[in-house]
């Protein structure tokens, strides 16, 4: 022991757990193991209990990790199979309670050691943490890589699962009214194109009404003049500024179509369907449809 007495005072730079020199069969062990040790002053029986147990810790996880490092692939897989399997079990036996005060437990332990680690200690961390997982991606075969993403993939779908059929009566009832509230906001945020529908669907009947009548030429002027009224007055109320243009243009296009028919240009005219009229009142304010009903003018 007189090789380690420079360590007595203080632990070496690179780090290594407490060792008196009664435990002799500790440090073989962590000899074999290669876990770093140091001899320290004389300390209470408390305190040798804890650092024993802290040594005893470190020496069973050194030699965890020898024996996976030589265990075949096969056996391996087996081993992870059986500790899923076995994690699979104790959650599916385990208590909404149980469950709940465990991952409360867990956060509170990573909080805990968030909060007391450095800033070099945090970054040191984090690079071994990438160093193993792209060591793992290197030397993952490609079946290998395969069957991961299928269980993570696996894993991810028990969880949606878990999520929705865990869904209370009354988180149910909160996201069906929500849905509802979004769906009429959604409903509410487009008012002009219903009423732009519901006015198409006026003027529809106005012309399936104006189609029956099909007596003379007479008849034909009253219900054009009888729908341009209409239109001017009900369904466009306030776009139609001046009455007296609207007949006006309305007496020409009619002159228009008589001259048109008394000429022998009556192709035009003739049609099995009903025709229409736009008439562009301002065109930059509104627009005027005048229905016309059908059949055959006589020249």
């Amino acid at each position: 022991m007189s090789e380690l007495n420079h360590l007595r005072k203080k632990p070496p730079d690179d780090g290594g757990l407490l060792l008196d020199t009664k435990d002799r069969r500790l440090k073989m062990e962590c000899e074999e193991c290669g876990v770093l040790f140091y001899i320290g002053p004389e300390e209470t029986s408390q305190q040798r209990y804890e650092r024993r147990a802290t040594l005893r810790r470190s020496i069973n996880a050194a030699k965890t990790k020898m024996r996976r490092l030589r265990q075949s692939s096969d056996a391996r897989e087996a081993r992870l199979q059986a500790d899923r399997a076995n994690k699979e079990s104790q959650r599916e036996v385990e208590t909404e309670d149980a469950r709940t005060s465990r991952l409360q437990g867990q956060a509170l332990r990573q909080d805990r050691l968030r909060q007391t680690e450095t800033e070099d200690a945090w970054t040191s961390r984090l690079q071994g943490q990438a160093l193993r997982q792209d060591r793992l991606r290197q030397t993952e075969t490609k079946d290998a890589r395969t069957t991961r993403l299928q269980e993570q993939a696996q894993r991810q779908q028990c969880m949606r699962d878990n999520i929705i059929t865990s869904e209370t009566a009354e988180n149910r009832l909160k996201r069906l009214q929500n849905e509802a509230r979004r769906k009429k906001a959604s409903r509410a945020m487009s008012p002009a194109r219903s009423q732009d529908s519901s006015d198409s669907d006026v003027v529809m009947e106005d012309v399936d009404s104006s189609s029956s009548d099909e007596s003379s030429d007479e008849s034909m002027n009253d219900n054009i003049q009888m729908t341009s009224d209409t239109s001017s007055h009900s369904k466009l109320p306030g776009m139609l500024t001046d009455k007296l243009e609207v007949d006006q243009k309305v007496e020409s296009a009619l002159k228009h179509l008589i001259l048109r028919t008394l000429n022998g240009d009556a192709q035009g005219v003739k049609s099995s369907s009903s025709s229409s009229l736009a008439l562009v009142l301002d065109s930059s304010r509104a627009e005027a449809c005048i229905s016309l009903p059908g059949g055959t003018v006589a020249p």
